[in-house]
């Protein structure tokens, strides 16, 4: 649409379209639902993947943070996951700290934050809901 615009401009024969607008926003609206099918097929196939390799372990990187855990990608092949808070309790109790991005364990002051190097264990791997579970490897 902004082509064919932009040649009617060049060509200075600019026609008025009353739904313009109205284009605009549906072609916003497929936009966004084709990245969204993308990204969920994505996950899928990571899904996948990663089911095959259950109970194994794996250097990754911490890339999100919040209060029911962190997310973290693997390395090798970039297949993020989540370890929850619930996993993390065998260690410490941590909290989030909102203003650090971070989750801080009380006794040890042990921190996980965005671009940590961290070890993780695959332990379940759920296609329905395209989710990965990771547990950290303490790395005493």
């Amino acid at each position: 649409m902004v082509h064919r615009i932009l040649q009617d401009v060049l060509e200075d024969s600019v026609k008025i379209d009353k739904r313009m607008e109205e284009k605009c926003k549906h072609c916003s609206e497929r936009e966004r639902a084709a990245m969204e099918c993308e990204r969920s097929a994505n996950k899928y196939k990571q899904v996948q993947f990663m089911s095959n390799y259950i109970g194994e372990e794996f250097d990754a990187i911490v890339s999100g943070v919040s209060k029911f855990g962190f997310w973290a990608e693997t390395v090798d092949h970039m297949c993020e996951g989540l370890v929850s808070i619930t996993s993390l309790a065998e260690h410490d109790s941590f909290r989030h700290s909102e203003s650090d991005y971070a989750l801080v364990g009380h006794r040890t002051g042990k921190k996980f934050t965005m671009g940590d190097k961290v070890r993780i264990k695959v332990i379940a791997a759920n296609l329905e809901k395209r989710q990965l579970d990771y547990e950290w490897v303490n790395d005493k």
